[in-house]
């Protein structure tokens, strides 16, 4: 991440690494059938908003 913000903006690059939070919880919901899904995939919409408002600013 450090050699990437170099090419691009800061909010760019953070934003993708924040993506990582929200494939970890869609592969240990889906594949590995972790408990309880519902506040999972919760917190994960609140990341995915953060992310969001990160890259469109």
């Amino acid at each position: 991440m450090i050699y990437a913000k170099e090419f691009s903006p800061l909010g760019v690059v953070s934003a993708l690494r924040e993506t990582s939070v929200l494939f970890a919880a869609l592969i240990g919901v889906v594949l590995l059938g972790e408990r309880p899904w519902k506040s999972r995939l919760a917190a994960a919409f609140v990341v995915m908003s953060g992310v969001v408002v990160i890259a469109l600013r």
